[in-house]
């Protein structure tokens, strides 16, 4: 009796410490809450993402996906601060695309949406989605800094396929700030580049109209 005790105790003294030794992993938290995440389970996935953090406090990928996993439980003040941690240990655009995100959809403040996106575009002035945004943004704030700026991009680099929208969007923007002759270059772009009839003609009555007004204002 007293030796299956004594067996028992080994066994269970055993385990224990394999056990203990497997939970030290710095991955096991990870993967778990990885499982969780995976499966939409969110705030489990948080449990195990914070228990990842505690063994490994500096990893910026951590922050980043327990903040997606608060923000999708509906904590939008922690998944800010949580990115935020993310950005100071790794300063990624990606981190602030994130950030611009839950502070113009979630709590609804413009401008610390577009310091998010400007800090984005800064770090990767190719970032396209956080340049389209920031266009979005300018134009319901009727903010017109980074509007040309963004519209030359988007138009020259064309990453989204819709060259149309953002030249007639460039053109009338040129023409609310008196540059005539570059509306007239960008409707005649549309002109060569309409495919349909009644389109053509519209891009053509307008890009006569501004030559006329140019050339009035030369002579």
């Amino acid at each position: 009796m007293r030796l299956k005790w004594f067996t028992i105790y080994l066994e269970e003294k055993y385990f224990k410490k394999i056990i203990n030794k497997f939970m030290e992993n710095k991955n096991y938290y990870f993967r778990l809450g990885h499982k969780y995440y995976k499966e939409r389970n969110f705030e489990l996935a948080a449990v195990n993402f914070r228990a990842a953090i505690e063994q490994n406090p500096e990893d910026d990928k951590l922050y980043n996906i327990l903040s997606y996993c608060v923000q999708q439980n509906g904590d939008f003040k922690e998944a800010i601060v949580l990115l935020e941690k993310a950005i100071e240990l790794n300063p990624k655009a990606d981190y602030y695309f994130e950030l611009a995100i839950i502070k113009g959809l979630d709590l609804r403040d413009r401008f610390g949406e577009l310091e998010a996106l400007n800090k984005a575009i800064e770090l990767n002035p190719k970032y396209y989605s956080a340049i389209r945004a920031r266009l979005n943004l300018t134009m319901d704030l009727n903010i017109k800094d980074f509007l040309l700026h963004d519209l030359d991009i988007l138009i020259e680099d064309n990453p989204f396929n819709n060259l149309e929208m953002f030249l007639h969007f460039r053109a009338s923007f040129k023409e609310e700030t008196g540059d005539i002759e570059g509306a007239c270059l960008d409707y005649y772009r549309l002109y060569k580049l309409a495919t349909d009839d009644d389109d053509r003609k519209i891009a053509e009555n307008r890009m006569l109209n501004k030559c006329r007004e140019f050339l009035m204002d030369k002579l």
